[in-house]
């Protein structure tokens, strides 16, 4: 999780700010899209557990993200990936109803529950599925379905199944632990220790 050193108001305009940790990095996805080629495994995995860990301060602390994705992903000097990005995070303490917040974020991230549909909700398994599209993203170092996130059948056909392909290369137990993080079926989706588990 990205840290937070507090609040301080800008003398030329009085407007409150958030000072957080700076990320020279940058974002995961323009990380990903300057790097990628020169990235070992060994990288890719650390990247992974880093973001898995984050990820389950944050459920274990009794909230979900809901809107993860490469662009809320930082990292600094050392190019350690923290968690950013709290804007849609609610108490989990049940599943939510998704209303409006369903179609916020980046559309190839988002579990097919998110999508809108007659009641669709929201629980920590969405974030699940997030997890395993991120985990593509480090593994291709593509943009999920890039050159189709404007289609409209894009997402009736993410809710019946439609994935990118696994890329060659990819390890074994990457491309399953991917797999198993975004099936369409919810309950199917492994738990967040699970998942650090197998990392």
């Amino acid at each position: 999780i990205v840290p937070f050193y507090g609040v301080t108001t800008d003398p030329s305009t009085n407007i409150k700010c958030m000072v957080m940790k700076h990320c020279t990095n940058g974002n995961l996805c323009a990380f990903l899209e300057l790097h990628h080629e020169n990235l070992t495994w060994f990288e890719r995995y650390r990247l992974s557990i880093e973001i898995t860990k984050g990820l389950e301060f944050l459920h274990k602390s009794g909230f979900h993200h809901r809107d993860l994705h490469s662009g809320n992903i930082l990292l600094d000097d050392k190019r350690t990936a923290m968690i950013c990005d709290f804007g849609l995070s609610r108490s989990s303490n049940k599943e939510q109803t998704a209303e409006l917040a369903a179609t916020v974020g980046v559309a190839s991230f988002l579990a097919p529950e998110r999508f809108p549909q007659q009641r669709p909700v929201y629980s920590a398994a969405c974030d699940i599925y997030s997890l395993g599209v991120i985990f593509w993203h480090i593994s291709s170092g593509r943009i999920p379905f890039a050159k189709r996130l404007r289609e409209p059948m894009l997402l009736r056909e993410l809710m019946d199944g439609l994935r990118e392909e696994i890329v060659p290369g990819t390890p074994r137990e990457f491309r399953d632990l991917i797999v198993k993080c975004w099936d369409v079926k919810p309950s199917k989706r492994l738990k967040i220790d699970v998942v650090i588990a197998i990392l």
